[in-house]
């Protein structure tokens, strides 16, 4: 049986975070919030199994930060951002995101995403995912 880990989330946009953390936070989900390139620390990401970036983020660059990520780390990453900004999306999944999600899926239906691509166990903690 594989650990369960924790998951990041990435924006700097106080009320999406605030909507995202509900949600997570409802169901017993354990992420942790950062706003910042500066609040990564290699014991987190070390314990994360999957990091949801908002791909609009201005206090860092999301999209350079994904390619890290996924260089680093291999785990799995949801970004969102407006459902009409398909030239971001692109991006997004060029950059290494698995998957990309308009802001309203992130905001409003966060944990049945989760659910529906099998990450998270049934004690609602993030499942690490084998490439």
């Amino acid at each position: 049986m594989m650990a369960e880990k924790q998951g990041i989330i990435l924006d700097d946009n106080l009320f999406l975070t605030s909507a995202i953390s509900g949600q997570l936070e409802k169901s017993g989900i354990k992420f942790t919030p950062l706003s910042s390139q500066t609040d990564f620390g290699q014991k987190l990401l070390k314990s994360a199994a999957l990091a949801i970036v908002n791909l609009n983020a201005t206090r860092f660059d999301p999209l350079a930060m994904i390619g890290q990520l996924k260089q680093a780390t291999g785990m799995k990453i949801l970004g969102f951002c407006g459902h009409g900004q398909t030239d971001l999306m692109e991006r997004g999944k060029a950059a290494g995101c698995d998957w990309v999600a308009p802001n309203s899926v992130v905001a409003k239906r966060l944990v049945h995403f989760l659910k529906l691509h099998n990450l998270l166990s049934p004690q609602n903690s993030v499942v690490p995912q084998r490439p």
